[in-house]
């Protein structure tokens, strides 16, 4: 979402930016209703170089821009900081995923469904982080800090590889984890309840696409 966002940011930036620039280049002298404008530099020149610049490899690189009033600090900096989120986001879910020997598309696929990457979620029934930790399950995998991504990440891993252990059944360790394993056991299948059946559904939806796709989000 942010790659598309500064796409359609920087090509309304670089429109009003040719219009800018080429004003500032201008030199306006007033003299009663006359206004006398006298050009410094060939303004075509410079507009050219702005309407030949390749917006897709842009946003990556808007730090180092000459005209700078084509991104804000404040915009570039947060981009930059939410790429690196990203990749150590990513990082931590190949480790984890090797230690349990648990697809990294799985792990993925849950956190997306449970909190769309939103480390700071919290849901209604007090469930915490990226993998929606429940305060008693994170107090019983003895994690200290649930807002922490690695911590979050981790135990939510090994809560999912605990039923994938027992019910030897991907969907029904999937509904596990969302519904509690006394219910799958109790229903012996998926529970019969419209939050757990769309959300098995959900989470092998984002499986199947990151599988194809890569780790994208």
């Amino acid at each position: 979402m942010i790659y598309t966002s500064l796409k359609i940011l920087i090509s309304t930036s670089i429109f009003f930016t040719s219009i800018t620039i080429s004003s500032e280049l201008l030199n306006i002298e007033v003299s009663h209703n006359d206004v006398k404008a006298r050009s410094i530099y060939d303004t075509n020149i410079i507009e050219n170089k702005i309407d030949n610049m390749d917006v897709y490899k842009l946003s990556s690189h808007a730090h180092k821009l000459y005209f700078n009033k084509m991104l804000s600090l404040e915009l570039v900096t947060k981009f930059n900081q939410d790429k690196k989120t990203r990749a150590e986001i990513l990082n931590i879910i190949e480790y984890i995923a090797k230690q349990y020997d648990i697809e990294k598309e799985l792990i993925a696929a849950i956190i997306k469904t449970e909190s769309s990457f939103n480390l700071d979620a919290i849901s209604k029934k007090g469930a915490i982080g990226f993998m929606q930790l429940m305060p008693d399950t994170a107090s019983e995998l003895n994690v200290k800090n649930p807002y922490d991504p690695f911590e979050n990440i981790n135990a939510g891993t090994k809560y999912l590889k605990k039923q994938l252990t027992y019910f030897k059944d991907l969907k029904l360790s999937l509904a596990a984890y969302n519904a509690g394993p006394q219910n799958v056991k109790k229903y012996k299948g998926i529970p019969p309840f419209l939050e757990t059946q769309n959300y098995v559904k959900k989470v092998m939806y984002f499986y199947d696409k990151y599988k194809k796709e890569g780790l994208k989000f």
